[in-house]
């Protein structure tokens, strides 16, 4: 069988949630050098999953694999840097080192967190130049959060034209902040004429996810169409968790005793992709499951993972099907 036959062995095995398989395919795809198997049996190591010990530490799985040119673990290297974590120092600079050695392999997030990196002056000395550049590529590779970032940055240098077209495309993609910024360019006519039809329009777009759309919208005199939204559950509970079939697959990026800390968490992440928390007993404990996304298969959800910035990774993220939540006792309960 070929490294890519079963390299498609281990991913199966990994849809049945036959962990330990899955680790033993991997494992001897790794002693033949593959890098893919590399970061996938690092990620298996690290969930704490496998009822067998393998030698090599996750961390060096990780590091050969971004080594041999594999982009989406000099990403998550590079994330580990800039985090700082057990196993691997902070230094912002050897993370944007990483980051770019992905990035010149086309990683989007790659590109996206060293235009960040470039902004803030993590690593590096501010340089608005190139966290342009960075966050161009990023866009060109489309990224919403790298169009909204052009816009704020065309804002500052007063650009407002520019401003204007990547407001657009990132309020198209979805981005509440940026549809909220394009509203107050056509009020102020800023890079265009004075438009408050279409202000109206943006603030009412936005105002599905920010009070300060809803409030700029009491200021015009307009209604919004989103009034609901301020007083309606912000996350999903046990009935969405049972309404999916248990085949389909979720991204827990939380577990803990505090139901705060479990929302504070899932308020970290967008509001354009489903976030649930449930209430579950756990061997006579109460714990708290924070979940993210429904997806269709497991590659999928992993490629959501990829796509996530290095705070939003500090939890360590993991895979699951819904059927092994909905197991859970009394996970049909919603946290109250």
């Amino acid at each position: 069988m070929n490294a890519s036959n079963s390299f498609g062995s281990a991913l199966g095995a990994l849809q049945r949630l036959d962990y330990d398989e899955a680790a033993k395919i991997l494992n001897d795809l790794v002693a033949a050098g593959n890098a893919r198997a590399k970061a996938a049996l690092s990620t298996l190591i690290e969930a704490g999953i496998l009822s067998e010990t393998y030698p090599t530490p996750a961390i060096d799985l990780l590091r050969d694999a971004a080594e041999s040119g594999l982009p989406e673990a000099a990403l998550e290297l590079g994330n580990r840097y800039y985090l700082g974590t057990d196993d691997v120092q902070q230094n912002h600079a050897e993370a944007v080192r990483r980051w770019t050695r992905a990035a010149e392999r086309d990683s989007v997030p790659a590109a996206f967190n060293i235009a960040l990196a470039f902004a803030q002056g993590h690593g590096q000395r501010i340089d608005l130049d190139e966290a342009n550049r960075w966050f161009s590529r990023a866009a060109q590779g489309g990224s919403p959060g790298a169009q909204f970032a052009l816009g704020v940055l065309n804002v500052e240098a007063h650009d407002y034209p520019a401003a204007l077209t990547h407001f657009e495309t990132a309020a198209d993609a979805g981005s509440a902040f940026a549809a909220y910024n394009l509203a107050a360019l056509y009020e102020h006519g800023l890079g265009t004429h004075v438009n408050l039809a279409k202000a109206i329009e943006w603030y009412q777009v936005a105002a599905a996810d920010l009070q300060v759309a809803r409030d700029a919208l009491q200021r015009l005199n307009a209604p919004s169409k989103h009034e609901f939204k301020a007083t309606s559950p912000q996350f999903h509970g046990s009935e969405w968790v049972r309404k999916h079939p248990a085949d389909r697959f979720v991204v827990q990026v939380a577990s803990g005793a505090s139901q705060r800390d479990t929302i504070d968490i899932l308020g970290r992440y967008a509001d354009n992709i489903d976030r649930a928390y449930l209430k579950i007993s756990l061997g006579g404990h109460i714990r708290f499951l924070a979940l993210v996304g429904s997806f269709d298969t497991y590659l999928d959800a992993i490629a959501y993972l990829n796509t996530l910035e290095p705070e939003l990774r500090t939890n360590k993220p993991w895979v699951r099907r819904f059927g092994t939540v909905q197991a859970y006792p009394d996970s049909a309960s919603t946290a109250k």
